[in-house]
């Protein structure tokens, strides 16, 4: 199998499976370079897409090839390569990421490779097409999280944070934000399921700019905001995705597990393994319920960290603990309509268990240590329940899944 080609393999195994790894954020002391003038804060505000537009006008057309039946191969390779702001970007985020092999950029290497195959008139040109814009969305939501997470550690400050800040929210616009649109016109569980992600994480960019040099835990809340919003939307559109059973839908699910992959790994990392194994077979045998399972058993230890961290370290009051305590929430949220489905026989309530959050959130705000004391049992008692569910041997915020 080693001798084989890069690209007879991504054909034999449906393109996913070729994939390289992400290498996630490595807090890096290194920032995005974003040029231009400062921008006031209204114009933070307003998410600008101006520096970093030009690098994903090619992604309307990768888009549009998923639904199509013939995918003209040739015209979509000549967008992307007349477009050279795409491999150009591609190639500092990589540099940025350290997503670099010892000859060149690994996703650059990656997309020239799909490129390649789309000009010899591949017969999985749809899957291929989606590939390409779901490495490019994926490498997008890295430099994000990656510029977010320095300016909430008040490694960058000032100007540099604001100008950080306006890219950040040029990569959401540009090429994420299509994504959560799509999350959020899906049926789903109720509306605490499926929510609305998109004003969600518009509203957590606007209020995060307006922070900048006022109000640091503002900040830290803007950016846990995004990110795991960002987080619930591709947890929605892999399930979906997964319900396609379609090439291309799988070419999307696997890359944004990618995007996922440290969420998961230190979780559920032999769930992880069966969802690449699934989306890298024949899509017909993938198994939806299956994808759900692994990735609600991660999340679920996710947001189980949260339910009673800031009472039992002492940390109320505290800002990051008032930060963590939105994680928390955010990752319930998306496991919320699953929690329902699978407690509700046991009298679990979606609505009063986002109550109880909301109250546990004010409590660690204002270090109100009775009200904290009173409703994290709760919130621990349902977290631990729906981990019963799962089958998830001891309840557990951080302890990895064993085969």
């Amino acid at each position: 199998m080693r001798a084989l080609s890069l690209s007879l393999v991504c054909v034999c195994l449906g393109l996913v499976a070729c994939k390289p790894k992400p290498k996630q954020d490595d807090n890096d002391e290194q920032t995005a370079p974003v040029r231009g003038d400062e921008p006031t804060r209204a114009e933070i505000a307003q998410a600008p897409a101006r520096a970093c537009a030009p690098a994903f006008a090619v992604l309307d057309r990768l888009d549009r090839a998923r639904g199509q039946d013939e995918v003209d191969g040739e015209r979509l390779v000549q967008s992307v390569r007349d477009n050279e702001a795409t491999l150009t970007w591609l190639t500092a985020a990589d540099e940025r990421l350290g997503r670099m092999s010892s000859t060149r950029p690994e996703d650059v290497a990656l997309v020239e490779e799909w490129l390649a195959q789309l000009e010899t008139g591949s017969a999985e040109a749809a899957a291929q097409a989606t590939g390409i814009a779901t490495q490019l969305r994926a490498i997008a939501f890295l430099d994000m999280r990656r510029t977010l997470g320095e300016i909430a550690d008040d490694r960058l400050r000032g100007a540099e944070a604001r100008k950080a800040w306006t890219h950040a929210a040029c990569l959401w616009r540009q090429a994420l934000e299509p994504l959560a649109k799509r999350a959020d016109a899906l049926e789903g569980r109720g509306e605490s399921w499926t929510g609305n992600w998109t004003q969600t994480i518009q509203a957590a960019f606007n209020d995060g700019a307006e922070a900048i040099g006022e109000d640091a835990t503002a900040v830290k809340v803007a950016k846990q905001q995004i990110e795991k919003s960002l987080y619930a939307v591709m947890f929605r559109l892999i399930i979906d995705d997964a319900g396609e059973r379609s090439p291309a839908a799988a070419s999307e699910a696997y890359g944004l597990i990618d995007a996922l992959e440290d969420r998961l790994a230190d979780r559920n990392s032999p769930g992880l393994t069966r969802m690449r194994r699934q989306l890298s077979g024949p899509p017909e045998a993938i198994d939806p319920a299956l994808i759900e399972r692994e990735l609600a058993v991660a999340f679920a230890k996710r947001a189980r960290k949260y339910t009673d961290k800031a009472v039992t370290k002492g940390e109320l009051g505290q800002g990051d603990a008032i930060a963590e305590t939105w994680e928390g929430i955010v990752y319930t949220r998306v496991i919320l309509g699953l929690m329902r489905d699978a407690l509700g026989p046991e009298g679990f309530d979606a609505d009063a268990y986002l109550a109880d959050w909301d109250r546990y959130l004010e409590a660690v705000r204002s270090a109100d240590g009775e009200v904290a004391a009173e409703v994290s049992p709760r919130l621990v008692e349902w977290n631990c329940a729906y981990q019963t569910q799962l089958g998830i041997a001891e309840c557990t915020a951080s302890t990895d899944e064993t085969e």
